[in-house]
């Protein structure tokens, strides 16, 4: 469902045939959302375009067997990528929302999760965990398509996010049994610790 900023006009999005499974996004101009979803003929979820507004439509982005999961949506709208499970390991994948046309974005035999579109446009943050339980955070210059690993824990990082400029990455990871809140440049560095015992974070 979605309502207007004055939390009136509720409005039903999609088909009564499609439950919502997992994240959505919304695209930047606010007409249209991504998410999620399953049918009663479908156990893996798809990923789904509904209008927003007086636009109505419903479209069926991906069709295969596979788990979707993490999606991020470019600030232009043009890219939407995920992660998923394919050829026993977990990846990162892109799709053009105009041509539908696929294309890997890692491929690796790590563990890789939360892909996030820079405010700019300009990289992709997301964490790689590894077989030996090391957990980084890489930037991905979309531009160059060069990854750089800008920070390497042993301990499980929870959360990332962008700041408003895109210069900076806010994350969460577990030290000394606290949620610890950090900072981070996205070219990469010492990290600036700004709390403990906290939840999610948002930038």
């Amino acid at each position: 469902y979605s309502v207007d900023s004055n939390g009136e006009k509720l409005t039903k999005l999609g088909s009564d045939e499609v439950m919502p499974s997992g994240n959505f996004v919304i695209s930047k101009d606010g007409s249209r959302l991504f998410f999620l979803g399953k049918t009663s003929q479908n156990n893996a979820p798809e990923i789904y375009m509904a209008g927003l507004g007086d636009n109505k439509e419903l479209l069926q982005i991906t069709n295969n067997e596979v788990f979707e999961n993490d999606i991020d949506l470019s600030p232009d709208g043009r890219s939407l990528v995920y992660t998923a499970f394919k050829e026993n390991s977990r990846d990162i994948f892109a799709i053009d929302i105009t041509t539908l046309e696929e294309s890997s974005v890692t491929t690796t035999e790590a563990y890789e999760s939360t892909p996030q579109f820079s405010p700019d446009g300009k990289s992709l943050v997301f964490l790689r965990d590894d077989f030996n339980f090391g957990s980084r955070i890489v930037v991905l210059d979309l531009a160059k398509e060069v990854e750089k690993e800008i920070y390497k824990t042993s301990l499980a990082i929870k959360n990332i996010r962008w700041s408003g400029d895109s210069e900076k990455i806010a994350f969460t990871s577990e030290r000394d049994g606290k949620n610890t809140l950090a900072v981070i440049s996205k070219k990469g560095g010492e990290e600036t610790k700004l709390a403990d015992n906290i939840g999610d974070c948002r930038y």
